[in-house]
């Protein structure tokens, strides 16, 4: 990977933001839609958000999304290793992704402040309407804005960095600590937006070789 491919944030925790590979994203869209009007991947219950469509994917996806995407988390652990000098810790480590689902978010709905579960999370949005970005220009006030994604760590105060803001575009990938609180604006346009969330794991492989240093369970 280059190294104008990906930012990295001076503050607390490791925050990375990359791109993910398009037809990744029109493939993971094509699984999410064929788990709506289905009662047994209804999400809603497990997550945060006020959002009427979250979908649990299945196995079988979390494998997919994990064999196309896994040189991407590769990277953001080489990346915490240097960040926080973490190494032989990683050297006992291997990520599991636990954890994953859709959202096909509509106007006014949000996501309040919250964490997740595991070790590492990510926000990963596959379709990013251009209207949000007209609208986001449009704002005025002193808040982030509409359709914004927003990573909070510790009290605010003066000449710290405490906080950081996005207006995500098509297929932007986040990855963090699960323990870091975030939070997603809502939006008035009258268009779908779509993210698409998980957790994972370290998992101590006791010094056994591995193949690919990412799974699924």
């Amino acid at each position: 990977m280059k190294d104008d491919e990906y930012k990295f944030y001076y503050w607390g925790p490791y925050l990375y933001h990359t791109k993910v590979p398009s037809e990744v994203g029109i493939e993971m869209i094509r699984r999410g839609e064929l788990l709506k009007n289905r009662k047994d991947t209804d999400y809603r219950e497990m997550l945060a958000g006020d959002i009427r469509h979250e979908y649990v994917f299945s196995k079988e996806d979390r494998k997919y999304f994990t064999m196309n995407a896994m040189p991407l988390f590769d990277h953001y652990m080489e990346g915490l290793n240097d960040w926080s000098h973490v190494s032989k810790f990683l050297d006992t480590r291997v990520l599991k992704l636990f954890d994953l689902w859709i959202n096909f978010m509509q106007p006014n709905e949000y996501n309040p402040p919250h964490t997740h579960d595991g070790d590492l999370s990510f926000v990963y949005f596959p379709k990013v309407p251009k209207e949000l970005s007209e609208e986001g220009d449009a704002y005025k006030g002193t808040g982030c804005g509409p359709g914004k994604i927003e990573f909070s760590y510790g009290e605010k105060q003066n000449m710290v960095v405490t906080g950081h803001a996005f207006l995500p575009e098509t297929n932007d990938l986040f990855i963090f600590p699960s323990s870091l609180k975030h939070f997603v604006y809502p939006y008035k346009s009258n268009v779908e937006r779509v993210s698409i969330s998980g957790n994972i794991n370290f998992e101590d492989y006791k010094g056994k070789p591995l193949p690919i240093s990412m799974n699924y369970d």
